[in-house]
């Protein structure tokens, strides 16, 4: 189930830590960071990773042309049950945008048992909770290109 909730003051700061992950991002038009939090902790930060242009990477294979940053973030995490997973996109205008996760993603959090996902959207911040989505997830996700400056500072 994915809606506006109210975030709190401590949501605002990990979203607020994650956009200045972003901005460091040197991995192509969109930037996107992850970061996962568990009892006021920072777990991992992952970034999206390589630019999807086949040309620039013509060694890899089709499938390792990019890393999601939801995907860098929880890979390498020996224990991600329980913990809250904050994703921000910034375009290149430097607005955020919207950072649902892909279906993928979204079956890998619940894998990795996240309780739930706040991101950053075109007009501020949505919640998913994992425990109400069927699993797996299906269908394909949208992506919006849409933002405004920084809606997450409070």
């Amino acid at each position: 189930m994915s809606g506006y909730l109210p975030v709190s003051a401590k949501d605002l700061r990990w979203l607020n830590l994650a956009c200045k992950a972003a901005e460091k991002n040197d991995a192509g038009v969109y930037r996107l960071a992850a970061i996962a939090v568990k009892g006021g902790s920072v777990l991992n930060i992952g970034i999206n990773k390589h630019r999807n242009n086949p040309l620039w990477l013509p060694e890899l294979a089709r499938t390792e042309w990019s890393t999601h940053a939801e995907e860098s973030c929880l890979k390498h995490l020996d224990t991600a049950n329980g913990c809250t997973l904050y994703i921000v996109r910034i375009t290149p205008g430097g607005h955020t945008a919207l950072a649902m996760p892909c279906k993928e993603c979204q079956n890998l959090a619940i894998s990795r048992n996240i309780s739930k996902i706040i991101y950053t959207t075109d007009t501020g911040v949505e919640t998913l909770k994992l425990r109400d989505l069927p699993v797996p997830v299906r269908g394909r996700s949208r992506n919006v290109a849409r933002g405004m400056k920084y809606p997450v500072h409070a």
